[in-house]
């Protein structure tokens, strides 16, 4: 899919980030707990309740939850465009925001003060050498065509491997894509259909579920998904054994899985 902004806006970013000289993203090793993910879907409607701390926001899911009381611990974007600012327009000092570096110029001058980090996302075929000749040893994201493709591989960065997501839907419901306002590009219906039922989706969104059933199937990582929506339903038919849907009996083995390396027979 096409991006929201030329690569050349988009490393012209990155590089007024990268003369704000703020603290960089790190690399921490791979531990047992699950990180919860508060994508902006509308299911997040009906299971923001039910979100277990730590607690990572993306898009307007950091005004929906902490409007609610729930106060993320990490929030994460990669939106390049302005309209993105309205979503931490009141930032909070408790959440820690992990920001990419093509976000506007405006988001360093809104989140001055606050506990920011810092970290690259694939712009296009110039990126990695960009980053080699401007900003060396800084780390590089590939990590998908959304804020919540990338946040899985954000949360691999801080030691998680196992995410209960809420609001990864990949659908519209009752004609609206997220769970609150948002100020991003139309959308152009189109029907999908998975496990026997029959959803309303976009291009732009299907892209992303696609996306997300081929990390699955090559990347090692666990997932549960709650709520319900056309994700949900992708996860549910293909029936990988390291994905699985709330409130089942494999959610729980597949919260508990650990990942064994094996090299010629033998486990290690």
């Amino acid at each position: 899919m096409p991006s929201a902004q030329p690569e050349e806006v988009r490393l012209a970013q990155m590089a007024m980030c990268v003369r704000h000289k703020l603290p960089k993203l790190g690399i921490t090793p791979l531990g047992d707990k699950v990180l919860s993910l508060a994508c902006f879907g509308p299911s997040l409607q009906h299971t923001w309740q039910d979100l277990k701390r730590p607690i990572m926001s993306m898009s307007g899911s950091h005004n929906f939850l902490i409007e609610r009381g729930v106060i993320p611990d990490y929030h994460v974007d990669i939106d390049p465009l302005l309209h993105t600012l309205s979503y931490i327009l009141k930032p909070h000092k408790d959440v820690q925001y992990l920001m990419a570096s093509v976000c506007h110029p405006f988001t360093w001058s809104l989140l001055k003060g606050y506990n920011v980090k810092t970290w690259h996302v694939v712009s296009g075929k110039s990126t990695k050498e960009w980053i080699s000749q401007n900003d060396p040893n800084t780390i590089l994201l590939a990590g998908g065509s959304s804020v919540g493709l990338c946040a899985i591989h954000i949360g691999g960065v801080l030691g998680y491997q196992h995410f209960e997501i809420h609001g990864m839907d990949g659908n519209f419901e009752n004609n609206r894509r997220h769970a609150g306002p948002h100020y991003g590009r139309e959308q152009y219906p189109i029907e999908w259909t998975a496990n026997g039922h029959i959803y309303t989706t976009s291009r732009v969104m299907m892209n992303a579920n696609v996306e997300m059933i081929n990390m699955l199937r090559y990347f090692p990582f666990f997932v549960v998904l709650c709520g319900k929506g056309l994700m949900q339903d992708m996860v549910a038919e293909v029936n990988l054994p390291n994905a699985a849907l709330a409130g089942t009996d494999k959610a729980d083995a597949v919260l508990g899985a650990t990942i064994v390396y094996v090299e010629n027979g033998v486990p290690f």
